[in-house]
């Protein structure tokens, strides 16, 4: 019987619903049949065929604790806004190494929803979703003093970002640094390894 056909009342014999073969004799049961109500008995904690019981623990499953000590916690809160977002990028640029932030002195972060079409072109990327950050300037060892340097900026894309958490097991804080520090990082040329000392140092 096919899964469809299965979930099919009319198709159904009657032996689908209980754990009695009625071509068994009278007063007997089917050890099939007798393996399954064993089963069942102890999913619901009652003593099953044999007098046994099952513990509480096998009944019922715990799920797993979450950020909130109650999951109802989670109704009022709302996906963090562009300011949101900013302030917290803001918050883990700060807690990053000097030697690191010296790289990109004075960094303008901004946050948009999305990457322009003219960078998504630009840069040869389909869908907006593949693109969480952008890094763009010069950098304090590579400029110029006698030349006038637009500053450096780095762009977070909220909702790639947003997109990205809610497929991930990963804090918001985290991916949020790590974006920061490896379009920062690749852009001065910094090693994976450097990159994640870097991240680590963060915390």
């Amino acid at each position: 019987m096919s899964p469809a056909e299965a979930g099919d009342p009319h198709n159904r014999d009657s032996n689908d619903f209980g754990p009695h073969d009625q071509n068994a004799p009278d007063g007997q049961v089917d050890p099939a049949d007798a393996e399954f109500a064993d089963v069942f008995s102890e999913k619901a904690g009652e003593p099953n065929v044999e007098g046994r019981t099952a513990r509480s623990s096998e009944a019922t499953a715990v799920p797993p604790a979450g950020p909130f000590p109650d999951p109802l916690a989670w109704r009022p809160v709302k996906a963090p806004s562009l300011l949101d977002l900013e302030i917290l990028a803001r918050q883990v640029y700060a807690g990053l190494p000097d030697r690191f932030r010296a790289l990109c002195e004075d960094l303008v972060i901004q946050v948009e929803d999305f990457a322009s079409d003219e960078v998504l072109d630009d840069m040869e990327i389909e869908s907006p979703f593949d693109l969480m950050g952008l890094f763009q300037g010069i950098g304090l060892p590579f400029r110029s003093e006698s030349v006038s340097h637009m500053p450096n900026m780095i762009w977070l894309y909220r909702r790639s970002i947003l997109d990205y958490w809610a497929e991930h097991d990963e804090t918001l804080g985290a991916i949020v640094t790590h974006v920061l520090v490896h379009e920062i990082g690749h852009h001065f040329g910094l090693s994976d390894d450097d990159m994640e000392a870097i991240e680590s140092a963060a915390g």
